[in-house]
């Protein structure tokens, strides 16, 4: 089997927005060669905290 990259807009349909938010952010690049090229400045160390943001919960909470 192949991968391949998906774009957010189909992230969102097969997982959901909250399931293609939790992929998005675990899959952060760590490499510090990498974050330099790219101009990064994460502001949150990893998932656990960034778990602290309101958005996130946001988007977990059913609505209707």
């Amino acid at each position: 089997m192949r991968t391949r990259s998906v774009t957010p807009g189909e992230a969102e349909q097969v997982w959901g927005s909250f399931g293609a938010l939790i992929l998005a952010v675990s899959s952060r690049i760590r490499a510090t060669a990498a974050l330099q090229e790219l101009g990064r400045q994460p502001q949150h160390a990893d998932i656990l905290t960034m778990i602290g943001d309101q958005r996130p919960r946001d988007m977990a909470t059913p609505t209707g």
